[in-house]
């Protein structure tokens, strides 16, 4: 087993060439939330007794950082990287995001809305559950669930997928 330490110049090499290369995805699997004493469906929104893995809800800031922060990728292309190119995974996986991934007419699009200046996560090991900052919108299903930069706490629009 091998680990990439960035301070080694020839392992931040190594990074950047997978960083750079047209199909790398920026994508998460995430964690299961622990529940310290309840469930998902008594306690939101989610308390710090709620433990996770810190990428649950701030993995896209750190690639963020690094690839438009320092000049590699414009902002366009890291959301392609972030949206479509993981939803053709899904789509290949399961056929049930063939709908995802993109802004067009019958798409099943989720929409984040987001300052690159002020986005910058928050999540530690920690504090898992805490969301990123500069995000002034998101949509899910054409319902807000962040709006004007606060979560809407009685929003409940997204649905499981399920293979096709």
């Amino acid at each position: 087993m091998h680990f990439f330490e960035e301070a080694e110049a020839s392992d931040a090499a190594v990074m950047r060439a997978a960083l750079v290369h047209e199909d790398t995805m920026v994508a998460s699997d995430a964690m299961p939330l622990t529940w310290l004493g309840a469930t998902a469906d008594e306690v939101w929104p989610l308390p710090p007794s709620a433990l996770t893995h810190p990428a649950h809800g701030g993995d896209l800031r750190p690639p963020f950082r690094r690839l438009v922060g320092e000049g590699i990728l414009g902002v366009s292309e890291f959301i392609r990287r972030a949206s479509q190119l993981p939803a053709g995974v899904l789509a290949a996986a399961s056929g049930g995001a063939a709908r995802k991934g993109t802004l067009a007419v019958g798409a099943d699009a989720d929409v984040v809305v987001f300052d690159p200046d002020a986005f910058r996560d928050r999540a530690t090991y920690e504090a898992s559950t805490q969301p990123s900052t500069g995000v002034r919108h998101l949509l899910v299903g054409g319902a807000p669930v962040v709006r004007d930069g606060a979560l809407v706490l009685d929003a409940r629009p997204g649905r499981p997928m399920r293979r096709s």
